[in-house]
């Protein structure tokens, strides 16, 4: 997760616009397109009010202003939570589109600024990072949240960035046995990647994800490949419904064993209670929940929760 303010990302978007301008200025001028450019001691250029307006105004540096709130939380609008995708898809299209070139051409590593204007001696830096690392974090995550919203593969490395997490985090949960593992699905450009429905599911198991949530968008299953993935259909069930653990041990009569197992799979603890998860509170579970593939939903989470408790218990057998 980046650390800097949006007033430090404009003022970056505004220098990088400068820097570029001034060295585009030397394929179309006789003289040195630096020569009256003044900068700091910090490496920054410097320039008087009517340039610093321009430059907020230009296309470049209001997108990233646009994006930046998207970026940092998930959030459009000051709200992170949303019935629909169609909404974020549309508005953030645009300005993400238009980033998207920015991404194309300095996306390679050891491009910055000092590199294009000539100077090889003092990097333009904000917030202690180079401007072009920094502007690349801040739309690198905003696109990682995009991918979310549209639906494609996401790779690890910006499932890290959501995360809030560390790239080797990502790669061990790719590699563990047990109900949380992360599963991967097809390369992409040479990366590994996560299908963006696994992608959340792990996401919101993870404190340093902040969103975005689409509350309407139901997980689609063949199968459960992991207890995590069964686990995470049926929350989210239970949120379209508007139900709890109370009002469904109410609405079904359910004892206060079956509620403690219904619990642990929630919380994805594994125990010997997952037994008593049968097929027939499972079709009660999703009739109230109105799983519109019944008998998909509890013959695959049978096999699962099944697979995952034979585990469970052969492990404990022998201390494992």
């Amino acid at each position: 997760m980046f650390l800097f303010k949006k007033e430090e990302a404009l003022f970056a978007a505004e220098q990088f616009c400068y820097g570029l301008q001034a060295w585009t200025d030397g394929f179309v001028t006789s003289k040195d397109p630096l020569a009256d450019c003044f900068r700091n001691e910090a490496g920054q250029y410097e320039y008087d009010e009517n340039k610093a307006e321009e430059l907020a105004q230009s296309n470049f540096v209001r997108n990233i202003g646009v994006i930046y709130d998207f970026a940092a939380t998930g959030a459009w609008n000051g709200d992170n939570v949303f019935s629909s995708a169609m909404v974020l898809e549309d508005e953030l299209g645009e300005p993400l589109t238009e980033l998207a070139v920015f991404n194309e051409i300095f996306s390679h590593e050891g491009v910055n600024l000092h590199g294009l204007n000539g100077d090889n001696t003092v990097d333009i830096v904000v917030a202690g990072k180079d401007v072009i690392t920094l502007l690349r974090e801040l739309i690198d995550l905003a696109f990682a949240r995009y991918s979310l919203v549209v639906d494609v593969p996401i790779t690890l490395e910006s499932l890290a960035l959501l995360a809030g997490v560390s790239i080797k985090t990502v790669r061990n949960a790719t590699s563990l046995k047990g109900a949380d593992k992360l599963i991967i699905g097809s390369l992409y450009s040479g990366k590994t990647t996560v299908e963006s429905q696994e992608a959340m599911r792990w996401l919101l198991t993870k404190k340093g994800f902040t969103g975005p949530y689409l509350v309407e968008e139901m997980p689609v299953y063949e199968t459960y490949l992991t207890l995590g993935q069964f686990q995470h259909h049926c929350l989210s069930l239970m949120k379209h419904k508007k139900c709890s653990l109370e009002t469904m041990q109410s609405d079904l009569s359910w004892g206060d064993d079956s509620i403690e197992a219904m619990k642990k799979l929630i919380n994805l603890q594994l125990s010997d209670k997952l037994a008593l998860l049968t097929p027939e509170l499972l079709k009660q579970f999703g009739e109230y929940c109105e799983q519109e593939h019944l008998q998909k939903f509890v013959t695959q989470g049978s096999k699962v929760l099944a697979s995952t408790l034979a585990e469970y218990q052969s492990n404990a057998l022998f201390n494992v």
